[in-house]
């Protein structure tokens, strides 16, 4: 399990050699702007994740910020990539 509650585990993370951008990445897809909005996450056998989303309002926009933030590709392009 890599998110509980909306809490990053990264001792979990690292076992399953998944980066905080990849986790970011999949909680935006389903809609989530905050990582305080993602319940749970795990990893599949599939080798893809299962997210379930709480009914929390996001106190934070970080999922999207992120995309950004200094240093991040869509930040020098000014657009959104490959979207």
């Amino acid at each position: 399990m890599r998110v509980h509650s909306g809490v990053v585990i990264d001792e979990a993370l690292l076992e399953e050699r998944t980066t905080g951008r990849e986790l970011h990445a999949a909680p935006r897809l389903k809609g989530a702007r905050d990582i305080s909005q993602l319940e749970v996450a795990v990893p599949e056998v599939s080798g893809g994740k299962s997210l379930i989303l709480n009914d929390r309002k996001p106190s934070s926009s970080d999922l999207i910020d992120e995309l950004f933030a200094p240093g991040s590709p869509t930040s020098t392009s000014g657009t959104l990539g490959n979207i």
